[in-house]
């Protein structure tokens, strides 16, 4: 929260671009319930490791609560951050977390809000996580479609 309110002030005070994305995993609750708590935090850090591996040094990646990360894109419109979570979604999907030799598939949902489309920090978190659930919905309907 202080790092985006920071940012938040800061595109603000010189009408910079920036934006956020909010990501959740998809099932953790079950893959805490299956690995164990371990493994929970073990497939949190490989979250984290991914995230960390697949944004500019410039970005910040933080934990927002249970299985919930934010990334802060500094300089990047609302579009760039869409393009963002998609590749970081590609790449959580694509990247197996390994527990005890079992491949273990991770998904996520992402969304992403403009930064300079809101006037507080909490007021960019909600516009990110209101379209997380979105997209969370969209896929839940396209499983629901497939089967």
């Amino acid at each position: 929260m202080r790092e985006l309110g920071r940012v938040v002030a800061f595109s603000h005070r010189h009408q910079m671009a920036a934006s956020l994305i909010y990501l959740d995993i998809n099932g953790f609750k079950q893959t805490n319930e299956t690995l164990g708590h371990a493994g929970g935090d073990a497939a949190l850090n490989h979250v984290v490791a991914l995230l960390l591996a697949n944004v500019r040094q410039s970005d910040v990646v933080g934990r927002l609560g249970g299985d919930e990360f934010g990334v802060i894109l500094s300089g990047a419109t609302l579009a760039a951050a869409v393009d963002k979570s998609d590749q970081l979604g590609r790449v959580i999907s694509d990247t197996p977390f390994v527990w005890h030799g079992q491949n273990v598939l991770l998904g996520i949902a992402a969304g992403a809000a403009d930064v300079l489309a809101a006037s507080t920090p909490e007021q960019v978190i909600s516009a990110a996580d209101h379209a997380m659930f979105a997209h969370k919905r969209q896929q839940r309907n396209r499983v629901d479609q497939q089967a």
